[in-house]
């Protein structure tokens, strides 16, 4: 079904995102210490 997979799709990206994010944070904390 096509909107399954739309689904899926934006899913996937919100995952990603958050995925960045704590890399991000990670990131800044061990810049910062």
């Amino acid at each position: 079904d096509i909107k399954e997979v739309v689904k899926n799709i934006k899913g996937g990206g919100k995952i990603e995102q958050k995925r960045i994010q704590k890399n991000n944070l990670g990131t800044t904390k061990g810049l910062q210490g």
